[in-house]
């Protein structure tokens, strides 16, 4: 013989997907949480539809006027494989709700067909007795139970699954985050290379003494053809040192404005909390 609990199993499953869909959540609405619950409905809503058939196979002459059960899990067959493909249709149905209170419908109507079933298969009277009342009221009550602990199972993936990702961006934030160290190792490398440029100002401050003193040596005296020579030599070693030292002034003057503009920055950096330099405040 069949065993009739397979029904309970089967509506309590759909019934506690159905009830996931009336929160008409907006992470429960999204595809991928759809196309799940659709399976799911989809499968026990078959297998519902197989129990009921084996059940009446069972019992041939109690259903001469049968009980019409096809027609709502069919139904709810439809919804499952529409749910299996969702479109922004069957999301917006999610989300206002709607989708699950059709879906609770198909299961009251179900769940009075199959009550019918069972009291022709008891041979009692079709009416709904209070033993009928109770033992809805208590699958009822289980299936709650159910429910609530797959609202709280998902409710902490999807918690934890927040506090990966928050842990991840703030892992990014903190790596990519420019740090004071990193600032003053960049304004220590221009200080450096200052450093280099003064000395080789210097060093072109000194030649151009040297070139000047012998120039004016020379202008004293009377020029043999290889001291004319020098002379002119002189005064264009002299053009190109001028040259030279207007070059590197003007690059001292820039690296001078890094380093500034460098110690401003560690200045605003050092203003501010830890907090808000993490997030770019």
């Amino acid at each position: 013989m069949s065993d009739q609990r397979h029904f309970y199993r089967s509506i309590g499953e759909i019934r506690d997907n159905t009830l996931l869909l009336l929160l008409a959540n907006q992470y429960i609405c999204e595809e991928h949480y759809l196309v799940k619950i659709g399976n799911a409905l989809d499968q026990n809503a078959k297998q519902l539809k197989k129990d009921i058939i084996a059940l009446k196979d069972e019992f041939p002459g109690r259903f001469v006027s049968d009980v019409n059960t096809d027609d709502i899990v069919d139904h709810i067959i439809a919804k499952a494989q529409m749910m299996q493909k969702p479109g922004k249709d069957v999301q917006q149905k999610c989300v206002t709700g709607a989708l699950g209170h059709e879906l609770e419908e198909d299961i009251k109507s179900i769940s009075q067909a199959i009550g019918r079933i069972e009291r022709k298969v008891e041979g009692r009277d079709v009416s709904y007795t209070a033993k009928d009342s109770m033992s809805s009221l208590f699958s009822g009550v289980t299936s709650l139970g159910a429910f609530i602990g797959k609202f709280i199972s998902i409710s902490v993936k999807i918690l934890v699954f927040m506090v990966v990702i928050g842990a991840g961006i703030t892992g990014y934030l903190y790596f990519t985050m420019e740090k004071i160290s990193d600032v003053e190792k960049e304004m220590l490398k221009r200080e450096t290379i200052l450093q280099s440029q003064r000395a080789a100002l210097s060093q072109l401050e000194a030649r151009l003494a040297q070139f000047i003193e012998r120039k004016k040596s020379l202008e004293k005296k009377e020029l043999d053809l290889k001291e004319k020579i020098e002379f002119m030599n002189l005064d264009v070693d002299i053009h190109k040192t001028n040259e030279e030292q207007q070059q590197i002034t003007a690059e001292m003057e820039n690296t001078q404005a890094e380093i500034t503009a460098y110690q401003k920055k560690i200045e605003d950096m050092e203003k501010k909390s830890f907090l808000m330099r993490l997030y770019r405040q």
